[in-house]
């Protein structure tokens, strides 16, 4: 049996349930900090608004758990199943989710700085406005992700994809495309500017009114997967749309 400091974990969780249930004048808050729980079985557990820093939940079982507004920072949730939990608001930033499987999970504007996500499983997880700056999401899966208006400043995602994910409005200044997969991909108002892109595949993704100035190996060919408008700004900051020319110039 699961114990932390004198209690098992059905105490904690009990303990936890009557704390936000009272509304913090019952139970006790749920405090877990440093606590090693690697492949323990918490599916549709609530630990919203616990102390869950430095934790080790390698390989961990959270699916449908509830874990909005947690304090995550710097966990260790390597190979952890989070499917379909709810981590809105949570803080997870200098974390460690690589290979973690966060499919159709939910991550409104949670905290996710200099996470390392790394092949990660993050196929129709809710990620609007969540910040992922610095993170590190390289060969991540995020086709059909929401992530409107999520930041993610000088965040890498090598080999990363993104098709048919929403990445209206977010900030990806400065971020790392190598080899993305960005097909069908709605970048509407998104912020490009300074990314990297060698080898990104951009078919039919939705371009309007995205900012390209100083994007980086972005070539003719791939500009003309884009669909680019007037209001494109194009990595020379000319506005758009892009039209090639048989030199390849516009």
């Amino acid at each position: 049996m699961l114990t932390h400091r004198g209690l098992t974990l059905d105490e904690i969780l009990r303990l936890h349930q009557e704390w936000l249930e009272s509304g913090g004048m019952a139970g006790v808050r749920a405090d877990l900090r440093d606590a090693d729980l690697s492949g323990a079985e918490l599916d549709g557990a609530n630990l919203a608004k616990a102390r869950l820093q430095g934790m080790l939940l390698v390989e961990a079982s959270l699916c449908q758990a509830i874990l909005s507004g947690a304090q995550m920072q710097g966990s260790n949730l390597t190979e952890a199943r989070l499917n379909g939990a709810n981590l809105s608001h949570a803080v997870l930033s200098d974390g460690n989710l690589m290979r973690a499987n966060l499919m159709e999970a939910v991550l409104l504007e949670a905290d996710l700085r200099r996470c390392s996500l790394r092949y990660a499983r993050l196929a129709m997880t809710k990620l609007a406005g969540a910040d992922l700056t610095e993170a590190r999401l390289d060969h991540a899966d995020l086709h059909q992700a929401d992530l409107f208006k999520a930041r993610l400043r000088d965040t890498g995602l090598t080999g990363a994809n993104f098709r048919g994910a929403d990445l209206g409005l977010a900030d990806l200044a400065g971020a790392q495309l190598k080899q993305a997969n960005l097909g069908l991909a709605n970048l509407s108002g998104a912020i490009l500017r300074s990314a990297q892109f060698d080898s990104a595949q951009l078919t039919r993704a939705n371009g309007h009114g995205t900012n390209l100035q100083g994007a980086r190996h972005l070539t003719p060919k791939q500009l003309t997967t884009l669909l680019t408008n007037e209001e494109t700004v194009l990595p020379d900051g000319t506005r758009g749309p892009y039209r090639a020319t048989v030199s390849g110039r516009r």
